[in-house]
């Protein structure tokens, strides 16, 4: 039986009120076996349902640049979708995590009845859907963290902070923000939130080591031997279906231990 690929790139399209594709695309994306898209914005993956309940299986490349798929192509897939789904499962049956960072991020999360996910890059079955590049386990979080977080890099900037920006948190939610000027800048991004702005939704450890930092955000998320840390939520505006993006911030080197268990030491991944 022939497959049906297509490959959609976005970067000459103007975007509509379809969460970010053209009604003529967005139509057809259930006469493929396998789509991928290459888009230069955020695109809601809530917009694949539909292909994905025919059976479409769909790889998504956001913020991405025009060799973006070049880049794809030194990727050890398979490779990283082991060690994302071995970290992924001890999230899974772990209780107690502890992550510290040189620094100087101090933070225990409760994990238990959480789950694992990895993002793996890899859509073989049927209705699959998986973001690009590859390379991410994480748990989504709600008030089980405490402790205090010290950023390195916010995912999605060129450069790295200035100066660390430190988090005290207390249940999940973000009490206090301390810092200069990029700690400020976090602040006011953080308004355009409300109450999500403060809450910390999101644990990741990145994968990946054929990507670096400054490139995107969902770039930045994936570099090998990284931690990162979701604020704030994904929110479509009202207008022309615009994507608000949850910020991610990243620290460099972490050791993390579950259940007394060593999973990383200073960036290395031990499982």
């Amino acid at each position: 039986m022939s497959t049906k690929f297509a490959q959609i790139t976005l970067f000459s399209h103007q975007f509509s009120n379809y969460l970010g594709l053209p009604p003529s695309i967005y139509n057809s994306l259930g006469n493929s076996d396998c789509v991928m898209i290459l888009s230069p914005k955020m695109i809601s993956e809530r917009l694949f349902d539909s292909a994905r309940q025919k059976g479409t299986r769909l790889l998504l490349l956001s913020n991405s640049s025009p060799n973006s798929f070049e880049q794809l192509l030194n990727i050890n897939f398979q490779k990283v979708a082991n060690l994302s789904r071995r970290i992924a499962d001890v999230f899974s049956i772990g209780k107690n995590l502890i992550l510290n960072s040189p620094s100087g991020t101090d933070l225990q999360i409760n994990l238990a009845r959480t789950k694992g996910k990895a993002v793996t890059g890899l859509a073989r079955e049927t209705g699959q859907f998986t973001t690009l590049p590859a390379g991410e386990a994480c748990v989504s979080l709600n008030n089980n963290v405490d402790g205090e977080i010290v950023l390195d890099r916010i995912a999605g900037q060129s450069k790295a902070l200035s100066k660390p920006i430190i988090l005290k948190v207390k249940k999940g939610v973000i009490t206090q923000v301390k810092g200069t000027h990029d700690a400020e800048l976090l602040r006011k991004a953080l308004r355009k939130y409300g109450d999500a702005g403060r809450r910390i939704n999101e644990l990741g450890i990145g994968t990946n080591d054929q990507v670096g930092f400054g490139r995107s955000q969902p770039e930045d998320e994936k570099v090998y031997g990284s931690a990162h840390i979701a604020i704030g939520e994904y929110q479509i505006t009202k207008v022309h279906g615009k994507i608000i993006q949850a910020i991610k911030g990243v620290m460099l080197k972490p050791t993390i231990t579950i259940d007394g268990r060593m999973i990383m030491e200073n960036g290395n991944v031990l499982v």
